[in-house]
């Protein structure tokens, strides 16, 4: 009996470096291996030494930088698998760009149709009014896939412009554990990686100035990026009350969201904030900016999507002086694993891929 073949290319995957980066990528696949019989390899265009066996799924990097110089030794790579492995069903490249253009060029030189091509997209450059300003490699993986796929509806539409998407939101998993009360102050948490577009320093501005009204609070940012330096200088500028507690791993994060009462998001653009969710599964109050994808993912009558943009200082430090030290924890039934991967198998159903 045949058992239907799916080789996932991505760019993102955790790593001894990062432990989050590309979880919410892993949790896609984990969802097909657990609710289906088919058979997953992942290859990871990025330069990281992998080459593992995880839950079942054969993962190997291709050890490449960026750019377009080793956009053949990528595809060399997916086509030697191919040589070796023998011909999958489909080819579901997570994130789209001029690797994976140069690649899906290549599948369809070589194999025509008989290899699905299939795009997830997770990437907020879409979310730009003009699609100039979407990188044309991102577009031609578009345009040459036989099926897309967008973690949100502002991203669906975005993509819509050249293509049909449909959207397939992350997994969120049930929590593991539950909100610790606060004895004093309320505890604020930050998640994410320090780059401009999450307007970290603007938050940790924010706080302190919020913190001269009120001393007991605290504020937690988990991350680590490129800006490290320089927003750890703005902390240590007024470091009372701001602890920085670096890359975590998924199941720390869960741990030290249950230590929190209030998560704030203050990003320019988001496509899905799985933090969010995640966030509220456990019983905290979500401060965010209306920053997109998680105002169609999320009910706002259980986040507080706050007007002022993410250098809005004045508007910040009002919604933190007001937020309220959690709420009842809010299932988030319509992300879990099961009712994700159905919806990914009905798209690969649609390609005549047999599901047994």
């Amino acid at each position: 009996m045949h058992q239907t073949s799916i080789l996932h290319i991505v760019r993102m995957w955790p790593h001894a470096g990062d432990p989050q980066h590309g979880s919410f990528i892993q949790k896609h696949v984990k969802a097909l291996a657990d609710h289906q019989d088919i058979k997953q390899s992942v290859i990871v265009f990025a330069d990281l030494d992998v080459h593992t066996t995880w839950h079942g799924v054969q993962v190997q990097s291709v050890k490449a930088a960026a750019g377009w110089q080793h956009w053949e030794k990528k595809s060399g790579l997916v086509l030697g698998w191919i040589a070796e492995n023998g011909i999958p069903d489909a080819v579901h490249m997570h994130g789209a760009a001029g690797d994976t253009a140069y690649l899906s060029l290549r599948l369809h030189m070589g194999h025509g149709h008989r290899i699905k091509r299939i795009v997830t997209e997770h990437q907020s450059h879409w979310l730009s009014q003009d699609l100039a300003d979407v990188p044309s490699g991102a577009k031609w993986t578009i345009r040459l896939a036989h099926a897309r796929m967008a973690v949100s509806q502002p991203l669906a539409t975005a993509i819509a412009r050249l293509a049909p998407c449909k959207v397939i939101p992350n997994v969120i998993d049930p929590s593991q554990c539950h909100r610790e009360h606060a004895i004093k102050g309320r505890r604020f948490l930050h998640v994410g990686d320090w780059v401009k577009i999450k307007g970290i320093e603007n938050l940790i501005t924010a706080f302190q100035q919020h913190q001269k009204a009120h001393a007991e609070d605290q504020l937690t940012l988990i991350g680590d990026g490129p800006l490290a330096a320089d927003l750890l200088k703005a902390i240590a500028r007024n470091p009372s009350g701001i602890s920085h507690g670096g890359r975590k791993t998924p199941d720390q994060v869960q741990e030290i969201m249950c230590q929190h009462d209030i998560l704030v998001v203050n990003s320019e653009r988001e496509t899905f904030a799985m933090v969010i969710g995640e966030a509220l599964e456990r019983g905290l109050c979500v401060i965010a900016t209306q920053c997109q994808g998680p105002e169609t993912v999320y009910d706002p009558a259980h986040v507080t999507f706050r007007e002022g943009s993410s250098d809005d200082i004045e508007d910040l430090v009002e919604h933190l002086a007001q937020a309220k030290p959690g709420q009842s924890p809010i299932a988030q039934t319509n992300f879990r694993s099961d009712v994700v991967a159905q919806a990914i198998f009905d798209i690969y159903q649609s390609l005549k891929l047999k599901i047994s």
